[in-house]
């Protein structure tokens, strides 16, 4: 019995008892700081996406996606319908803003895009933003 317990204190088992704890927590504390490195990454795409650089008015708009109704497409000019009655005409089409916009953003009809989160009532024909009714194309079905 004796042996067995001098064999645990021996320096080689110290040894090893001590390199089997610190990789354990190097491998805990890199699993950590992975955890911590992908959340600050889905945090910073999430930001990215809040804004959008338009350009109106011989200047470059800086907007947050949230504060945008809707878009009027009106040929190669593109209207974005604002809170607080804010619009601003940029020359782009219809189809380069929807590429700019987030995925709260969908075709109503050929020429609107609409942030689906500032919806207020629809139905199979028209959609309500911001007390403005706008059409709904039957080949646009709204998904809300």
């Amino acid at each position: 019995m004796l042996k067995t317990t001098t064999e645990l204190f021996t320096v080689q088992s110290i040894v090893k008892s001590i390199i089997r704890i610190n990789s354990t927590v190097l491998l805990l504390s890199a699993l950590k700081v992975f955890k911590h490195w992908k959340s600050d990454r889905e945090i910073f795409r999430k930001q990215e996406q809040r804004h959008i650089y338009i350009r109106a008015n011989n200047r470059n708009y800086r907007i947050v996606t949230a504060d945008i109704l809707y878009a009027e497409g009106l040929g190669n000019h593109v209207i974005f319908y604002m809170k607080k009655e804010k619009k601003l005409i940029s020359y782009m089409s219809l189809k380069q803003a929807e590429e700019q916009l987030p995925e709260n953003f969908t075709r109503s009809h050929k020429s609107f895009l609409i942030n689906k989160d500032e919806v207020e009532s629809y139905n199979s024909e028209t959609v309500e933003i911001g007390g403005r009714i706008l059409p709904i194309s039957r080949s646009f079905q709204l998904d809300l």
